[in-house]
């Protein structure tokens, strides 16, 4: 009922805007982009390219549609639609709507992933005077904390994260004061910047006060502190409360609770703890895992898997360093080609506006020329030298790739003799089960036989399933599907009497194969997948908190 009375409103608001001029209607989006988002995308989409007659007009339309996309969770990755308000607000309008075009640019970048980008447009939207738009300036900051904490610059995360608590607690809004808070938190426990996370957390506990809602949205990031910094009594009352909470624990809060254990000596726990996160909720990290899975591992004295998990630790930070080094090393290089092309286009300026003077302007004209064309020079040398670094980063990338060959190799020889392993012991197997581990094995011989002689050619049936995977993930869904009705009818019977879709069942067989939630997510291509599982569980009953919807699913299918 109240959709439809949703509905009816906004039928009555698009047929009141349909007389008015294109103008108003930008305003009346502008007035409801907050409250109603998606009110506002349909009210743009009804104005026509022409109707939008002038380059203010079109500029205003430009940010608008791009702020409606941003909040209705369509994630822009070219600047097609907010180019106008680009061009038009660098140099006109007012303080506010060139302050809001800065960080809309910003997310492009940030959707584009070239985060230097972003935190660029980020921090010059900030430099903007005489802006009134509060609310926009703390998501600049949270946006810029977002890099900051992938690129591991704690110091600067803390600052960014602080400075939109300040302005979330200006504007009275309290959920997301505490989400920049936890932030701040987060990269002060980093620091080991005791006096500082101190009063992050007295804040928050503020912030918070007696609301049962907010205290336990908080108690994570008040775990995180205690573990870096509670006292024996504070570590054994956390443990007591964990307790209490152990259903609706995420994966971040039970790798603290493992960490909590392993401060007060108890490793055994610890292990008990790290063996129950399964990274299906996304809210661990993977270097806090593999950091936390080291530490632990040590303590119990399984030294072999403690050294395969800092392997791993040690080859994702080299990785994110190399990434890092390329991208700033790509900016570099893009900035010296621009200072090359600006230096001789300066040049051929300057020759052709002197070249009809007399002898003394054609000397002074020479003159400039042969400096610019120095500095031409001396920026191609600096551009070659960058290139001689980027071949040696090549070489040393090399190396790392040939010292990880022996680990590769072991890894993969594992997990084929598991396999042939379960094909012997388990008879029980599905045909279909059956018939997609065998050729799971295949694959694997291939990558073996391609490490070990160093031939390509070995791996080409695993280069293919690859690519028939990523070209046709649509017809795989289905194949597994109808797979699973061959072997489990009764299972896809049970979804199907539930008034699951096939794309749903689609989704859940995902699950029910063994993939985890990131890596569906990461299959389907949907970042908000997890709308689906929502509605999956409201279909089968289970609650939100009640158990994994993967555990679920493989659970369901061996009891049908």
């Amino acid at each position: 009922m109240t959709r439809l009375i949703a509905a009816a409103i906004l039928c009555v608001m698009l047929a009141g805007c349909g007389g008015k001029s294109a103008g108003l209607r930008l305003d009346e989006a502008g007035r409801v982009l907050e409250t109603s988002p998606d009110s506002a995308l349909l009210i743009l989409e009804g104005v026509s390219e022409e109707e939008l007659r002038g380059d203010e007009l079109k500029a205003r339309y430009a940010l608008l549609k791009s702020m409606a996309l941003d909040k209705n969770y369509i994630d822009a990755t070219d600047f097609d639609i907010l180019r106008p308000a680009m061009e038009y607000f660098a140099n006109h309008g007012k303080p506010d709507e060139k302050m809001r075009t800065l960080y809309y640019q910003g997310r492009i970048y940030q959707n584009r992933g070239e985060p230097d980008e972003a935190l660029n447009s980020f921090a010059e939207a900030l430099t903007v005077k005489s802006v009134t738009d509060s609310a926009t300036m703390a998501r600049a900051y949270i946006a810029m904390a977002v890099i900051y904490l992938d690129a591991y610059n704690p110091e600067a995360l803390a600052e960014s994260a602080s400075r939109a608590a300040e302005i979330y607690g200006r504007l009275g809004d309290e959920d997301r004061q505490l989400d920049a808070l936890a932030r701040a938190l987060t990269g002060r426990v980093i620091l080991k910047e005791r006096v500082r996370a101190d009063s992050l957390v007295a804040e928050m506990r503020r912030v918070a006060g007696s609301d049962p809602g907010l205290r336990s949205r908080i108690w994570p990031d008040i775990t995180n502190y205690m573990v870096a910094f509670g006292t024996e009594a504070e570590l054994r009352a956390l443990l007591q409360e964990a307790e209490t909470r152990r259903g609706v624990l995420t994966d971040l809060e039970k790798l603290n609770i493992a960490e909590c254990h392993l401060r007060l000596g108890d490793s055994d726990e610890a292990l008990r703890w790290l063996d129950a996160t399964d990274g299906n909720d996304g809210s661990v990290t993977p270097l806090g895992y593999l950091a936390s899975k080291v530490a632990i591992l040590e303590c119990n004295r399984r030294y072999k898997e403690a050294l395969e998990a800092h392997t791993a630790f040690a080859d994702s930070i080299a990785g994110r360093e190399l990434a890092t080094f390329e991208r700033n090393q790509r900016l570099n290089e893009k900035r010296h080609r621009l200072e090359i092309a600006a230096l001789e286009s300066a040049a051929r300026r300057q020759t052709t506006l002197l070249g009809g003077l007399g002898a003394g302007a054609l000397a002074l004209a020479l003159i400039i020329w042969l400096y610019g064309r120095s500095r031409i020079a001396r920026s191609r040398r600096e551009l070659a030298e960058k290139d001689r670094d980027k071949a040696e980063l090549e070489l040393a990338k090399q190396r790392l790739e040939a010292e990880n060959l022996a680990t590769r190799v072991e890894r993969l020889e594992s997990e084929s003799t598991a396999l042939k392993a379960l094909l012997d012991t388990r008879d029980e197997l599905a045909a279909p089960v059956e018939a997609a581990i065998r050729e799971r094995i295949e694959l694997l011989n291939a990558l073996l036989a391609r490490d070990l002689t160093a031939n390509e050619g070995y791996a080409k049936p695993y280069n293919e399933w690859v690519s028939r995977m990523a070209n046709d993930r649509e017809t795989f869904m289905n194949s597994t599907r109808l797979a699973f009705k061959a072997s489990h009818p009764r299972f896809i019977e049970y979804l199907e009497e539930r008034g699951l879709s096939e794309s749903e069942i689609n989704y859940l067989c995902l699950y029910a194969i063994g993939l985890r939630g990131k890596e569906v997510g990461e299959y389907i291509r949907l970042k908000r997948h997890y709308n689906i599982s929502s509605v999956i569980r409201r279909k089968l009953g289970i609650d939100e908190h009640e158990t994994n919807i993967g555990i679920y699913a493989r659970r369901l299918m061996k009891q049908m």
